[in-house]
């Protein structure tokens, strides 16, 4: 198993925080954020980089969005006067997520999330092969301020082709004036059990 580097006061590794601490054959932390010198209440258009393989996409006009707050571990992003539809979190995968990926693989994605005024949450995953990308819809739980989501490929054609390029959409639903705030991401995955 691949796990990401050790820091000082570090706290639970990596696959202790998505539940699989004796059975993932890969996981790592994304990130940090490395946009956290943005100041406060700067607007975030469609497409703004955020660090560490993370980007955000929406359909609202340009100041919709803002940065209320960013630090390395946590962003917390407001709306305001919000008239699109969608506002997603593109999560770049590390080349060791996808590499060697098989139909008996599931691929987990653990954050901590608070929400206000968000109506909706899907997880969608993305693999970006040698003629086309293919999509899967997550599997979301919850616990507390905790998400899981949750790739199962057994049931798929994914993971049977070598995949280029992969990464995670988190797509939220936004009202006219909501708050979002996302925590240390992680990511992991394992073979299937066999019975």
């Amino acid at each position: 198993m691949q796990i990401s580097p050790a820091r000082h006061n570090q706290g639970p590794s990596p696959a202790t925080k998505i539940g699989w601490r004796f059975s993932a054959d890969w996981c790592a932390q994304i990130g940090p954020f490395t946009a956290y010198d943005t100041p406060a209440g700067q607007a975030l258009p469609s497409g703004s980089d955020l660090g560490g393989g993370i980007k955000i996409f929406h359909n609202g006009h340009e100041t919709a969005v803002q940065a209320k707050t960013l630090m390395p571990d946590s962003i917390t992003l407001q709306t305001m006067q919000f008239t699109g539809t969608y506002l997603a979190l593109a999560i770049d995968l590390p080349g060791p997520a996808i590499a060697g990926l098989r139909k008996d693989h599931i691929l987990r994605l653990a954050t901590h999330l608070n929400t206000q005024n968000c109506n909706a949450l899907h997880a969608r995953l993305n693999l970006s092969q040698l003629t086309k990308t293919q999509e899967m819809q997550g599997s979301i739980l919850g616990q507390a301020d905790q998400i899981f989501a949750d790739f199962d490929f057994y049931h798929t054609e994914m993971g049977q082709t070598p995949a280029k390029h992969g990464w995670i959409d988190l797509i939220f639903s936004p009202q006219s004036d909501c708050l979002l705030t996302l925590g240390q991401i992680t990511v992991g995955r394992r073979p299937r059990a066999n019975f």
